[in-house]
């Protein structure tokens, strides 16, 4: 069980981490493509 939640903690944690890279590199390709 206790390695089952820390497979999903770590699941989540890369989620969580991809998306912000991909919010991040949005935000700044938005940018530069009208700035």
């Amino acid at each position: 069980v206790a390695n089952l939640l820390h497979k999903s903690f770590l699941d989540f944690l890369i989620l969580q981490v991809f998306s912000c890279l991909l919010c991040n590199f949005g935000r700044s390709s938005f940018s530069l493509a009208f700035f």
